[in-house]
């Protein structure tokens, strides 16, 4: 089925090669969505994925539900290795839905990258909406974004969009387990790639802030005339660095504070800008 700019291909391997071979070019779909995995090795895959990568295709790949991890036990096409194929597993509600599934594939090299796959509202075969799990509702999260982030940038590689959505991924707490697909910082990374926001006053905000025990992560934007970025709590100075690619994420341990204040200066400690977020103590019940 083809949307706009992104397709969503299923069924067996075979009609995967075919599908993707013969219709994404001619229809001049950016983005296509896999949802399906088979354990054959086909050729024709293989070839239809060099194809897509030749057509500036992204393609945003179900990594399966057999609890495996598919470095080791290979299963296709998320297993192919390109620059315009994104393995995603699925995230639970748990753990505020940074944790994988306990049915999701993983793999440190073939799923780079995680979204919602349990209890997600699905269209159902009578017409009507059912609640669905697996990989495969995941991967469309995945494709969304990456649509979203085609249509800001629409001349940016597949291999360059796919980069900025594992640069931009929220990295989990356990090590070698997938990052959590960022839909607002990379649609913004792939903005600020190809369209800088000139002779415009600098500018940063706040895009959220969480806490969790006593680690706070905030996420910052900035525009691209940023030249650095100073975080305060309660008027303390506990954070600068260098502006990179925004959106930038603090990870601050072992502080407490309930006013949260960031600054975009420039290279000589000028601030010209500032965001504020007032954190509140949560009360002991």
């Amino acid at each position: 089925m083809l949307t706009g700019r992104t397709a969503v291909i299923t069924g067996g391997a075979q009609g995967i090669g075919l599908a993707i071979a013969r219709r994404f070019a001619d229809n001049g779909a950016r983005i296509v969505n896999v949802s399906l995995e088979t354990p054959t090795d086909d050729p024709r895959v293989r070839a239809a994925v060099a194809a897509a990568a030749e057509a500036n295709v992204l393609l945003i790949c179900s990594a399966g539900n057999q609890a495996a991890d598919v470095d080791r036990r290979p299963l296709y096409p998320v297993a192919i290795p390109s620059a315009n194929l994104v393995g995603v597993a699925a995230t639970a509600a748990a753990d505020d839905g940074l944790a994988i599934t306990k049915f999701s594939n993983f793999g440190r090299l073939t799923v780079p990258v995680a979204a919602p796959g349990e209890g997600v509202v699905s269209t159902a075969a009578d017409g009507g909406y059912e609640s669905r799990s697996g990989t495969s509702m995941a991967a469309p999260h995945v494709s969304g974004v990456a649509a979203l982030m085609a249509s800001v940038a629409p001349r940016l590689p597949a291999a360059e969009l796919r980069g900025l959505l594992l640069e931009h991924a929220v990295r989990p707490a356990v090590d070698g387990r997938p990052a959590y697909v960022d839909a607002l910082g990379s649609v913004l990374a792939a903005r600020g790639v190809v369209e800088p926001l000139l002779g415009q006053a600098p500018t940063v905000r706040i895009l959220s802030s969480a806490r969790r025990g006593s680690v706070i992560r905030v996420q910052i934007a900035t525009s691209t005339d940023v030249q650095r970025v100073r975080v305060r709590l309660d008027s303390r100075s506990i954070w600068l660095l260098a502006n990179g690619r925004s959106p930038l994420t603090a990870v601050l341990r072992g502080f407490r504070g309930e006013q949260l204040e960031v600054e975009a200066l420039t290279t000589s400690g000028l601030r010209v800008a500032s965001a504020t977020a007032h954190r509140r103590r949560r009360r002991s019940s």
